[in-house]
């Protein structure tokens, strides 16, 4: 496995870096020279570095203008990637990237990755540790897999997920509205998720520790782009009759049934009350009971006058 440091000059000289991976991808580069000549290649424009590139590669048998003419025809063109600058669609996409990576590795008997795990990156992630990953290094990852990988019609694909997760965005602006964001509920739809088979320690999302509430959204959109309409339709349907439920229970677990009869012109005056207020009929009923004092049994009013006595 590599790890790949992404410049801040990526987009300015994609095609340098393109002809790198495909180059790492035949094996014309060493790992130790792709991470060398990706170091180098910081803050220097994209003519200086394929002249450069041009003298490296002068005494091999493919030139320079080989390896461009090769990339041109696999990678996406920039202009038709303007869809990974929104966040809801750029994780589908990046969960989709980080899957296809990982069972490259498995498929490949990768010595360090173990089956079934599916949370490795081939770039050098530290740097965007908590927060979003940059429209460059999305578009990094997807060069490298277009180039090293090179699985069929992926670039098909790539198209495909954006329009099924943009359909889905669309369809769920907000899935998990009827929650509030507070770590009850945070920890509880996560469980739930968990036990409907919805996967949340693969996403992208926890590898970069990013916030809480972003990875479940993230699972959810994943989940239901590979998902049937009314799988999603019922999962959400069932959450949140399950989260009324819960309120439900919670609301009442320290309370008691009140079962007795009141006049039809009391029931009718306490609904007045109760409206004026702005309250539930149980609210009112309960403030009512706060302001009033129990009577003192005997005893205690026979020790109060024996103080009283004594402070004559």
């Amino acid at each position: 496995m590599i790890n790949i440091n992404v410049n801040d000059n990526y987009l300015e000289c994609r095609q340098y870096y393109a002809v790198l991976f495909y180059m790492f991808s035949e094996k014309t580069l060493s790992p130790n020279e792709l991470y060398k000549m990706i170091s180098e290649a910081k803050n220097k424009n994209v003519f200086t570095l394929l002249s450069e590139l041009n003298q490296h590669v002068g005494n091999r048998f493919k030139n320079v203008d080989y390896y461009l003419r090769t990339i041109e025809k696999k990678i996406i063109p920039i202009e038709q990637l303007s869809f990974l600058t929104d966040e809801r669609i750029s994780f589908v996409i990046l969960n989709f990237l980080m899957k296809s990576y990982n069972k490259h590795l498995i498929e490949n008997d990768y010595p360090s990755i173990m089956t079934g795990v599916y949370n490795y990156s081939p770039l050098n992630l530290n740097p965007i540790m908590g927060r979003n990953i940059p429209f460059h290094y999305i578009v990094c990852f997807l060069d490298f897999l277009v180039l090293f990988i090179n699985p069929k019609d992926f670039n098909e694909t790539v198209f495909y997920m954006k329009d099924k997760a943009s359909s889905v965005s669309k369809e769920y602006p907000d899935p998990f509205l009827f929650l509030p964001r507070k770590n009850e509920a945070l920890k509880w739809i996560a469980e739930r998720m968990i036990r409907a088979n919805i996967a949340v320690d693969d996403d992208v999302n926890v590898l970069i520790q990013n916030e809480k509430w972003k990875l479940i959204i993230s699972c959810f959109d994943y989940w239901a782009i590979i998902s049937s309409v009314e799988a999603v339709k019922l999962f959400l349907s069932q959450t949140r009759k399950a989260w009324s439920q819960k309120k439900y229970r919670d609301g009442v677990k320290d309370k008691a049934v009140l079962n007795t009869y009141i006049s039809k012109s009391s029931m009718v005056k306490l609904k007045k009350i109760a409206k004026n207020h702005n309250k539930n009929i149980n609210e009112i009923i309960e403030a009512m009971i706060d302001q009033i004092d129990l009577p003192r049994d005997s005893i205690e009013e026979l020790i109060l006058l024996v103080k009283k006595n004594n402070l004559k």
